[in-house]
């Protein structure tokens, strides 16, 4: 929606969010604790190398443009 109001300046994104927020994560199958403690271990090694920040940077920001935020699309990983 954020790429198709900037091709579309006509329009505008007034409402960034409707209802709860849903995640992306990987799935993980319920018991397998090693696979879901190496998951959370590279997630959390790539946002603090701001992996997920400059991929929003490079692949993201050009077709969404200056009025939608990095936090609009990137949730920050608190474990």
């Amino acid at each position: 929606m954020y790429a198709w109001s900037k091709n579309n300046p006509k329009y505008t994104v007034g409402i960034k969010s409707i209802g709860p927020k849903s995640y992306i994560a990987p799935a993980v199958k319920k018991g397998n604790k090693s696979l879901l403690d190496w998951a959370n271990k590279e997630i959390t090694k790539l946002n603090n190398q701001k992996f997920f920040l400059k991929d929003y940077n490079s692949q993201l920001k050009p077709y969404f443009g200056k009025e939608v935020k990095p936090s609009d699309v990137i949730l920050p990983y608190n474990k």
